[in-house]
């Protein structure tokens, strides 16, 4: 029944406006029967240093040998287009990749597959304004 009521409601709300969706599906998400992590868990951690965004080394996807295929493409596709992707380390993406990187966040969370935890990019808020071409797949701590 959760199901209907949230394709529904994604439904709908995709239609109105991608922002009021996100906030939604926050709310939704703390009860939602695919995200059982922590409300202030779930997103992406990153900052911009010197037109550089960097991803926080715990929140890029892992490659799991034998694992999700979808997971796994999701590592290599990210990996690419990294400035620098090393293990252990922040992912760097040049401000020239954004408008790709943007796209492929996307285009991962519309697939319904992956969680707005791995999609989407959280920004501190001493970080100020989000780039504009960052700001559909990105929010404040």
């Amino acid at each position: 029944m959760k199901y209907k009521i949230y394709v529904k409601l994604e439904r709908i709300i995709k239609s109105i406006d991608w922002h009021i969706f996100i906030r939604v599906n926050l709310r939704l998400s703390a009860f939602n029967y695919l995200d059982t992590s922590p409300f202030f868990e779930i997103f992406m951690r990153s900052r911009i240093e010197n037109n550089v965004l960097f991803i926080h080394h715990e929140d890029v996807p892992e490659f799991k040998k034998g694992g999700s295929v979808v997971r796994n493409s999701y590592f290599w596709a990210l990996r690419s287009i990294a400035g620098r992707a090393r293990r252990y380390h922040d992912w760097e993406y040049e401000s020239e990749v954004w408008f790709a990187l943007e796209r492929m966040l996307l285009s991962f969370t519309e697939s319904g597959y992956l969680g707005y935890k791995e999609t989407m990019l959280e920004f501190p808020l001493s970080q100020g304004e989000i780039p504009s071409v960052l700001r559909n797949v990105a929010t404040w701590e």
